[in-house]
């Protein structure tokens, strides 16, 4: 058995199961699948066909794909998703034909996807626990492990086994130019919306060429503003503080904000609040006059906001913003908290710590880690698992503590946040479970036949009957079909979820994708637990690299965690 942690964490899509689902899925017929795509009424079918049809390799110039996006986009709520998934494509060739559709909206929002992921794992931090230390050590030469071990002796911190951390984020100097042709027709649409979107892709693609061309956009919207501004700082300019000021003011008139951890912010929308894209812009800056406008930012309705506020706030790193990210701690909603632990455990500060324990002793599931994890940071170790052990720590020594931020940061790179420790709320085979909020997703395919299914099964019924009474949780199964114990919501119900996992059938295919995103649209999920024995098979997405950016995509600003398990 491997353990897997994803560092990143994951999103939700509009996916709806269907018991024999997977018979009405097309095998080999690429005309078939689009026509799938865009009639059937089974959303679940639609997706799966759609991305399928694009796996096995669509030519992006011809009439069937430009129809088939277009149907596919027409269908209700899935023209983002439409655009998602066709910019993981080539999509040069389609856009002659895509760009008169909407005023050019659908084509503006596939480039704004696909040159986003240009730019998504930035500052990133990979980090990847070893196998048993016996284990690694007995498969591995004395040549190796001695490569091994001057590699990471700068590394290695703490006890014998402590895992490596690395930052992987991009260099900015080195970092990889997405080449993407652009429609110029598309700067010049009669919708806002495209303008904004269009230029969008131009500031993640980091294209210079098309400097003049954004610049003669007229500035009409609070959008296109924001995104000029974007694009100036993507390409290395400077924006003028007259500029980003007007910008400002025109952005805090918002419609719709999106307020609370809603599942609205899993949609794949690049069509973010302008306000958003300018906080974004801020902070890649790193310029400290624009703090005033980011504080103020912070403190907005919108969630989507407040998070790229706090992002910002982690770029620029300055003292003074730390009042403001401890206002924030009390009332925040957890897609924020996580940031602002984030910035709090980089920038560790003393007058964080009693707000920050306050909050700990608020937090029942998984966001005692986060918590925590920032805390220790400041602290340079742990110094506790519960609250009242910090309260204990902070009475006896906080007088007298004092911030040393080279032992802060060695124990960022030391230790990971699922390591920091609380109190556990139940554990799947040998992953720990924090989370009150949670989804199981496990595969029932075929290949799970016989020895491992009987294990999934014995295993996952321990789990749940070993679940504390605060927890809530589901079980999304799939193989050729994707079901669901429980539609819409998490429960606490132990029987019924026995009986369930007793009668789900096996079934050809390992729809995988399909089961992730089913999982985390459950409202209120923060953690899945995923366990598969396979690659994926007949889904919308059948290449690993392709799930991981899709699910990353989509969890820009909910920040649902994988635990994953491969047999």
């Amino acid at each position: 058995m491997k353990r897997v942690f994803l560092s990143i964490v994951f999103a939700p899509f509009f996916l709806f199961g269907a018991s024999g689902e997977g018979k009405q899925i097309p095998k080999d017929d690429v005309k078939q699948m689009a026509e799938v795509a865009v009639k059937s009424k089974n959303p679940s079918v639609a997706s799966c066909a759609y991305g399928m049809y694009f796996e096995k390799g669509a030519d992006m110039s011809s009439k069937l794909t430009i129809e088939t996006i277009k149907g596919f986009a027409k269908k209700k709520g899935f023209f983002h998703k439409a655009a998602a998934i066709a910019s993981f494509y080539d999509v040069t060739a389609a856009m002659p034909e895509l760009q008169g559709y909407k005023d050019g909206e659908l084509a503006a929002s596939i480039l704004a996807a696909k040159a986003y992921q240009n730019i998504m794992y930035e500052g990133a931090i990979i980090r990847s626990a070893p196998k048993d230390e016996g284990e690694a050590e007995s498969e591995m030469s004395e040549k190796e492990k001695k490569r091994k071990d001057k590699k990471n002796q700068k590394k290695r911190k703490g006890k014998k086994g402590a895992y490596t951390a690395s930052k992987k984020g991009i260099d900015p100097k080195a970092e990889k130019m997405l080449s993407l042709s652009i429609p110029l027709g598309l700067f010049t649409s009669r919708s806002t919306k495209t303008q904004y979107l269009t230029i969008l892709a131009a500031a993640y693609s980091r294209q210079k060429e098309y400097a003049t061309t954004v610049a003669e956009v007229a500035p009409k919207s609070a959008e296109i503003m924001a995104a000029q501004i974007l694009y100036k700082v993507m390409g290395g300019g400077a924006p003028s503080v007259k500029e980003v000021r007007a910008a400002f003011d025109k952005s805090m008139r918002m419609s719709k904000p999106i307020e609370g951890s809603s599942g609205m912010l899993s949609y794949i929308d690049m069509n973010v609040p302008a306000m958003s894209t300018l906080m974004e812009a801020l902070g890649r800056t790193k310029n400290k006059q624009f703090l005033p406008l980011i504080h103020k930012a912070c403190f907005m309705k919108d969630e989507r906001v407040k998070i790229d506020a706090v992002r910002a706030l982690r770029k620029i790193a300055d003292p003074s913003s730390i009042p403001y990210l401890i206002k924030m701690l009390d009332k925040s909603q957890w897609t924020t908290l996580i940031e602002i632990c984030l910035a709090l455990g980089e920038q560790p500060h003393k007058s964080a710590l009693v707000p920050l324990i306050k909050r700990f002793a608020k937090e029942t599931g998984r966001f005692r880690l986060d918590v925590n994890y920032a805390l220790s940071s400041i602290a340079g170790e742990r110094k506790g698992y519960k609250p009242d052990e910090w309260v204990a720590w902070y009475k006896k020594e906080g007088k007298a503590f004092q911030v040393d931020p080279a032992k802060s940061q060695a124990y960022r790179e030391s230790t990971r946040l699922q390591d920091v420790g609380v109190p556990v709320l139940g554990g799947f085979y040998n992953i720990y479970i924090y989370s009150d909020r949670c989804s199981f997703i496990v595969d029932y395919s075929l290949s799970m036949k016989d020895d491992k299914i009987e294990s999934l099964k014995t295993n996952l019924k321990d789990t749940v009957n070993g679940l504390r009474p605060n927890v809530l949780w589901n079980v999304v199964d799939f193989g050729g079909d994707v079901n669901v114990l429980y539609d819409g919501k998490l429960i606490d119900d132990k029987k019924k979820t026995m009986a369930y996992v007793d009668e789900m059938p096996l079934t050809g295919g390992t729809r995988s994708m399909d089961a992730i995103e089913r999982g985390m649209k459950i409202p209120e999920v923060d953690t899945i637990y995923f366990l598969s024995d396979g690659a994926p098979v007949r889904g919308q997405m059948q290449k690993w690299e392709s799930i991981h950016k899709l699910i990353k995509l989509t969890n820009r600003y909910r920040h649902v965690a994988v635990s994953a398990i491969c047999f």
